[in-house]
């Protein structure tokens, strides 16, 4: 899987790589006294199955299938922040912290209506690992296992459309606003992942990749509800009050899968 970034975080990833590497030069701590280290990357989201997004955003399928030349706008971004201890054996410990914050903007118009639509969602992990670190000077390769523990964050889906007429004076007036809320639980996946890491060291700083996948269980949902307020205007409607609908249903997704991996890129600092 892809991962998915834009230009900025690129450039900001990069002039950090440049920084550290002309920082670095001429340090002369020794390396072995330096057992933690503390990291910042960037990644997809792979482990997070494609099936559980679906769960999610499902309204925003079903407004790409209904109209032919839709304009969305998607955010997509994982952020980490980890810890490591490399102790005299070399057994790794560590933490990996992330959070992603998942935004899907939609809109569309013609003569007779306008929409605008987002979904919002935040994911947040926690990932605990030990592993094993082979070195070969410059570069170290940590292998190991986590233990992924994803929270899922509710989803809220709005919508607004704006419906129009045309009058019998030939005018293009208003008729309708419809405005609708969808709230759906969150959940959790957690289970047993196998990592690699790479790192190439510029003394106390390095730069590194890391890959993780595993088998994992996800349990999402709980109550999936939708309310809905139709405010009437125009001549057409000159006098109808607003117009209220809401739902309530239980809306639950659970399975046991093998996850795609997740692809992190980031920068370092050894203490």
């Amino acid at each position: 899987m892809s991962l998915i970034m834009n230009h900025k975080s690129i450039s900001v990833f990069l002039f950090l790589t440049l920084l550290i590497s002309n920082i670095s030069i001429g340090q002369t701590d020794s390396a072995k006294s330096r057992k933690k280290s503390l990291s910042f990357s960037v990644s997809n989201n792979g482990q997070v199955d494609h099936s559980i997004h679906n769960f999610y955003r499902q309204d925003t399928e079903f407004l790409n299938f209904l109209f032919n030349t839709p304009t969305s706008k998607h955010t997509e971004i994982k952020y980490n922040l980890s810890f490591s201890y490399v102790n005299s054996k070399k057994i790794v410990s560590g933490v990996k912290l992330g959070y992603q914050s998942i935004i899907n903007k939609y809109s569309t118009s013609d003569y007779t209506s306008e929409i605008e639509a987002k979904g919002a969602q935040s994911i947040y992990n926690i990932n605990p690992s030990l592993g094993y670190a082979i070195n070969n000077k410059k570069l170290d390769f940590i292998v190991g296992l986590q233990v992924p523990l994803f929270i899922i964050g509710n989803y809220k889906y709005t919508s607004t459309e704006e419906n129009y007429r045309t009058n019998a004076s030939g005018v293009r007036e208003l008729q309708y606003i419809s405005e609708t809320e969808t709230n759906i639980i969150g959940g959790y996946i957690t289970g047993l992942n196998s990592f690699l890491n790479l790192r190439y060291s510029f003394n106390r700083f390095f730069i590194f990749s890391e890959v993780s996948t595993g088998i994992l269980y996800a349990s999402t949902g709980a109550s999936y509800s939708t309310e809905t307020t139709t405010t009437y205007s125009g001549s057409y409607f000159p006098s109808y009050p607003p117009y209220y609908t809401s739902s309530d249903s239980d809306y639950t997704l659970k399975k046991t899968y093998f996850s795609s991996p997740e692809f992190s890129f980031g920068i370092g600092l050894k203490f």
